[in-house]
């Protein structure tokens, strides 16, 4: 549900990356008021600036790390203004969603993106993702994002949902990070 709210997975084994990664996951918090998900999350990545945002901003790329995203497409790009449509499968146990969205992004390099969605399969959507860098290969993701969704099913089980979602969706980036820096660094 990340890429859905960010806009917010790979298949490669996790042998390849730094064990760093995997000794803690990210701070997910998910609050239902209402009709409405209120979701925080906050994930600390050994990795620099450049390269997290580098992946971030990687829209046409998503389906290649990003499970649930399987197309992207940027239908409108203009300085720091992109319109993307975006479909995929959210999966949760035995429980699957589809997913359809636009989405208007705005990008404040390397340390700000927001988003709203356009129309889609949620009656609305905000994302905030704040970068910020803790020295030369420390990156944290500060994320947070209101979602009202359009089905009654995502509202029945909506924060297990979202949560783990959010948190896998984190992971995936994370590794794709790692995997970028490290190549990077071969190079």
């Amino acid at each position: 549900m990340l890429s859905v709210a960010i806009g917010l997975i790979g298949q490669w084994p996790l042998s390849v990356y730094s064990a760093q990664t995997l000794d803690l996951l990210p701070q997910v918090l998910v609050v239902h008021q209402d009709a409405v998900f209120n979701v925080t999350a906050h994930y600390d990545i050994p990795v620099n600036q450049t390269t997290a945002w580098s992946v971030l901003t990687d829209f046409d790329h998503f389906p290649l790390f990003l499970h649930n995203v399987q197309s992207v497409h940027v239908l409108n790009h203009s300085n720091d203004r992109y319109r993307i449509e975006e479909t995929g499968e959210a999966q949760w146990g035995i429980i699957s969603m589809s997913y359809q969205n636009v989405r208007e992004i705005t990008v404040y390099p390397e340390r700000l993106i927001t988003s709203h969605t356009l129309s889609g399969t949620v009656k609305s959507m905000q994302t905030r993702m704040e970068v910020s860098s803790h020295g030369a290969n420390q990156v944290s993701l500060d994320y947070h994002a209101t979602i009202e969704p359009d089905s009654w099913l995502a509202s029945l089980f909506g924060t297990d949902f979202i949560e783990s979602e959010v948190k896998e969706q984190f992971q995936s980036m994370a590794q794709e990070m790692i995997k970028r820096q490290n190549q990077s660094t071969i190079n």
